[in-house]
């Protein structure tokens, strides 16, 4: 009897063992708080880390100006709540449709070195450092999926506690190497964009 007893105990011990999960160590790209344009931070009760863009709602169209059939300048952006102890901000853009060569995305934009004290990035002039997008050039690639297909660009921003000993050659591959350990947060806006057939 004693040793059902002690059979019992140890197999409610595993069992119970069996339910605890390990914690995983947060990453660079993990770090901070993601949130979406237009939702308010509960946790804090403050404005919120937003990206948004006067010229398309997020997940809404990117008119053609902003496209290889237009001029292929960089849309409007508007960020707000920036947290504090912010020392600058990076922004990324990216075709979440290519298929990824070698793990690859293709990627439209990069900037970093944005002083936290901006609210935007104007229509057609971006500010700070402008690194090297998927084909190589310091610019903003205009959005361009095939003919007949519709594509989801990506915009995300990132607050981070330093600012970033890049130089204009940076790729986004580097600057999110260098962003690792000092996201204080980041927050995304999406948009799509049709290719006529």
């Amino acid at each position: 009897m004693k040793n059902i007893f002690t059979i019992a105990i140890l197999f409610t011990a595993l069992l119970f063992a069996g339910c605890i999960q390990t914690e995983q160590p947060i990453t660079g790209e993990q770090q901070g708080s993601l949130t979406t344009p237009g939702q308010p931070d509960a946790s804090t009760g403050q404005t919120a880390f937003s990206l948004t863009s006067s010229a398309f709602a997020n997940n809404g169209i990117i008119p053609d100006k902003y496209s290889c059939n237009g001029a292929g300048t960089n849309p409007p952006l508007q960020f707000n709540g920036v947290p504090q102890g912010t020392r600058s901000l990076a922004l990324v853009m990216d075709d979440l449709d290519t298929i990824p060569i070698m793990g690859v995305i293709f990627t439209h934009w990069v900037i970093f070195n944005i002083q936290p004290s901006a609210t935007e990035i104007p229509d057609g002039s971006p500010i700070g450092v402008v690194g090297v997008n998927g084909p190589g050039q310091n610019r903003y690639e205009g959005v361009c999926p095939p003919p007949g297909e519709t594509h989801t660009y990506s915009f995300k921003l990132y607050a981070l506690d330093s600012e970033l000993n890049l130089q204009e050659s940076a790729t986004k591959e580097q600057l999110e190497t260098a962003m690792q350990g000092h996201i204080l947060a980041q927050t995304e806006l999406k948009g799509k964009y049709t290719q006529a057939g």
